[in-house]
């Protein structure tokens, strides 16, 4: 095909992709991150028709084709707080999530400190007995602050406080 020296193309196409730019001279951007779902080394071929168009409204239509493969992404674990009194005892749920963790597998919850009263589980359940605390004096607080990480199956980690 001769295209005279004033001529242009137009690429266009009536596909919606996450993550795609395609701008009107051919060249394209992609954002890769709307697929973080996509587990380590699992890939996910998109293919776009794009038209082409010269300056005699004549059409030819070829795929671009873009593979994403997954990485691992980092869980995500949210802070906890909770309050007791001497002599009382609290549970409670350190929340984390991960968006490509495997079906068949799970996020594990650990901590280096070693606080009296404190038992924390691999799922993030956790309890706290203030029973070990009765030394403070009417209307005294005592912040204890655990920091914990939380580990997904690839041993990617992010820590959080307690």
């Amino acid at each position: 095909m001769d295209l005279a020296d004033d001529a242009s193309l137009v690429f266009s196409t009536e596909s919606t992709v996450e993550g795609l730019t395609l701008n009107a001279d051919g060249s394209y951007s992609f954002d890769a991150s709307s697929y973080d779902s996509l587990e380590a080394g699992e890939t996910q071929v998109i293919t776009i028709p794009v038209t082409v168009t010269d300056d005699q409204n004549a059409t030819d239509t070829t795929t671009l084709t873009i593979t994403v493969t997954g990485t691992n992404d980092a869980p995500v674990a949210e802070a906890a707080t909770g309050a007791v009194a001497e002599d009382a005892s609290i549970t409670g749920t350190i929340s984390a999530s991960d968006v490509d963790l495997a079906d068949d597998a799970s996020l594990v919850f650990s901590t280096e400190s070693t606080v009296e009263g404190l038992t924390l589980n691999a799922d993030g359940s956790y309890s706290f007995d203030a029973s070990s605390y009765d030394s403070l004096e009417a209307g005294e607080t005592q912040v204890i602050t655990i920091p914990v990480t939380v580990t997904d199956d690839q041993n990617a980690t992010d820590t959080t406080t307690l």
